[in-house]
């Protein structure tokens, strides 16, 4: 979808164990001895991810709260451990050279740097490679009977090759039926790429991605283009950084008229004074524009999740981020059911930190919440009422 970049819109009030110590070229962790979360297990029932998480990992920022940001010290922090911060996400352990022959298993085919996945090749783990080598790799996901594929404790990275050109590194093909999983792994672009999502999908399939990183992506997370159905899960990950101007950065951007499902729970998103030209983390949308649409999404959650944009002082009013949480319902997209729960928010570079927009727009939404809503610079609770006609949110 085509949205004017965010210094445009208009000012409205608005797997495995660590094997060796893992090294890690930005400004992460380099080894680490196991811990545990610091906040215990109060949250583990409701969905906290510390029980789940590799000991190690290539993304942690234990000081995240109380400096690594600019120096800053929040009054007040998430109650529950916290992706990125009380335990690491990202790879753990060796990673495999996926040029070595016969260490890819069977489901891969090709060579170069561009491969096809049969999905109906089971099983399908691709686990511990490092596919930033040799000009980085790229995968064409094809199938049928809707396998699943899964991507764990691996690294992508830019490189010189064109792999990363629009479809990202993970791309499920048009008439393909299948699952992805990454789990346990890290992107890390620097900005090179002018990938519109990291993970694209024109199939039929749920995406899924936990306990991973994401550093420096020029387009999104995951993109969904028309005609694809299915759902997309993200949980327990670290993003850092995302849009460069090139490319709106929303974490994922939806632009199918098919029905589709969208969760964000439990995540860690950063935005800092360097960072340029976002929508939004959290772009809410079924987004099909024009004749696509309309779109609908059945559901969408976004609870527990940390989303902190700074201001930076290069762009048009300090924004970096129009809205942490924006919610749109243009061209007629409907939201059946909507949860915009216990986020902490630091919104210093944004217009609002929840946002509905159009609010005069011919869409809707359908049964909402939200609830929970902490502020990370005052501890006090985000309330309001965001929209108006069918596309109301009212935060309390």
């Amino acid at each position: 979808m085509l949205r004017s970049p965010v210094f445009l819109i208009p000012l409205i009030p608005v797997l495995s164990q660590l094997i060796e110590p893992v090294r890690h070229t930005g400004a992460t962790v380099v080894g680490r001895a196991p811990y545990t979360c610091p906040q215990g297990t109060a949250y583990t029932l409701a969905g906290d991810g510390c029980a789940g998480a590799q000991d190690n990992g290539s993304v942690r920022r234990p000081d995240y709260f109380w400096g690594f940001i600019n120096g800053v010290v929040y009054p007040t922090r998430p109650p529950w451990n916290v992706a990125g911060v009380d335990y690491a996400v990202g790879y753990s352990g060796t990673l495999k050279d996926p040029s070595v022959p016969n260490s890819l298993p069977l489901c891969v085919e090709g060579s170069g740097n561009t491969r096809r996945i049969d999905a109906d090749v089971q099983p399908c783990v691709l686990d511990h490679f490092d596919f930033s080598l040799n000009g980085g790799y790229c995968f064409k996901i094809t199938g049928a009977n809707r396998n699943t594929v899964v991507f764990s404790n691996d690294l992508f990275s830019h490189g010189p090759s064109n792999c990363t050109e629009h479809s990202g590194w993970i791309f499920i093909d048009r008439d393909t039926k299948a699952n992805i999983l990454v789990q346990h792994s890290e992107f890390d672009d620097n900005y090179s790429s002018h990938s519109n999502g990291a993970i694209t999908t024109s199939g039929d399939g749920d995406i899924t991605v936990s306990y991973s990183a994401a550093i420096g992506i020029t387009g999104r997370l995951e993109n969904v283009n028309n005609g694809a159905t299915g759902s997309i899960t993200n949980k327990y990950n670290y993003v850092e950084g995302i849009g460069n101007g090139e490319e709106h950065g929303e974490i994922v951007e939806i632009n199918t008229k098919e029905p589709y499902v969208y969760n964000e729970n439990w995540n860690n998103y950063y935005a800092s004074d360097t960072n340029c030209c976002d929508t939004a983390f959290l772009y809410i949308t079924s987004g099909a524009p024009g004749p696509q649409g309309p779109g609908l999404l059945l559901s969408a959650t976004a609870s527990y999740n940390v989303l902190i944009a700074r201001a930076n002082p290069t762009q048009k009013n300090g924004v970096t981020v129009s809205a942490p949480i924006w919610v749109d319902t243009t061209f007629t997209n409907d939201i059946e059911t909507l949860a915009v729960d216990n986020n902490y928010i630091d919104p210093s570079g944004s217009y609002h930190a929840v946002f509905v927009y159009p609010p005069n727009d011919t869409g809707s939404i359908g049964a909402a919440s939200c609830v929970g809503n902490t502020s990370l610079k005052t501890g006090l609770p985000i309330k309001g009422t965001f929209g108006s006609k069918s596309s109301v949110l009212v935060c309390r």
